[in-house]
């Protein structure tokens, strides 16, 4: 049977489906995604400064001078994950992010002397409660 008041069931749907609201992901790449793997390539003593910017794909996020014509290049790089629930008037949801850092150390005659990347951002996990932990 057909409703009389078919704007009624309308409503009453419409309602329906705004209180029992959603679920939202998000993922956020900072920078490159692959830098720690790029940052594998560079041999400290052999590549030069040119070839670490060739490496990495870009020039670096901070370039730091220091004593005896030295520098460090800092390439910045990680990730992070949202996941929500949404009801009509409130919002729960958790981001899991994760940030790391590509220091190499540059010597007077532009050869990488030295380097070290932190890999916290690999494999960040979604976190599902948006209370605890």
């Amino acid at each position: 049977m057909i409703a009389k008041k078919p704007w009624a069931v309308l409503t009453a749907v419409m309602v329906a489906g705004m209180l029992a609201g959603g679920c939202a992901w998000s993922r956020t790449k900072i920078n490159d995604e692959n830098a720690y793997v790029k940052a594998q390539a560079v041999q400290p003593g052999k590549t030069t400064a040119a070839q670490l910017e060739a490496i990495m794909g870009s020039a670096p996020n901070t370039v730091m001078p220091m004593k005896g014509n030295r520098q460090v290049f800092i390439y910045n790089f990680g990730d992070s994950k949202t996941a929500a629930f949404n009801l009509l008037i409130v919002s729960f949801s958790k981001t899991n992010a994760r940030l790391d850092s590509a220091y190499f150390v540059i010597d007077a005659n532009n050869v990488v002397e030295h380097k070290s990347v932190s890999n916290n951002s690999r494999r960040v996990p979604w976190e599902w409660a948006p209370f605890g932990k």
